[in-house]
């Protein structure tokens, strides 16, 4: 009893129940690195837009949708064609380049979009390209 009493006094301990509060460390959130997700868009007005999205940090209660997430939107880069050709197809190959097929023209453009270049021009159609695929291959098909 003495002894006890002794380590009680010390350790301001008035029971086993709160020598074990005592011991429990505070919650620690880990940061979880956010996860980063990005976009394309292209349209009727020639330009290829790239958005980087992501979860945002915000705390927020939904009440009318709890299944919303806001998000928050980076806008990152575009590309436009000359004389604002509509872009009638656009998709994202293997290597992360986009492939791009502007209205009446019988190429395929391959943009870069990181620096919004175009790496490369594909030609042998006769006419407007209306279709494309990428094989698991690496390999473009257009049609």
């Amino acid at each position: 009893r003495g002894l006890g009493a002794l380590l009680r006094r010390l350790f301001k301990f008035s029971s086993k129940k709160g020598a074990a509060k005592r011991r429990r460390k505070p919650k620690k959130y880990k940061r979880v690195e956010q996860k980063h997700w990005m976009v394309a868009t292209a349209g009727g007005d020639g330009f290829v837009r790239i958005w980087r999205y992501r979860p945002s940090d915000q705390k927020r209660s939904f009440r009318r949708n709890p299944d919303f997430e806001p998000l928050e939107v980076d806008y990152i880069t575009e590309w436009n064609s000359r004389s604002h050709i509509a872009v009638t197809r656009m998709m994202e190959l293997h290597d992360g380049h986009l492939a791009l097929a502007l209205q009446n023209s019988p190429d395929v453009r391959i943009l870069d979009p990181v620096t919004s270049q175009v790496k490369s021009v594909l030609f042998g159609h006769t006419g407007q390209v209306l279709s494309m695929a990428a094989i698991a291959d690496g390999r473009l098909v257009t049609g």
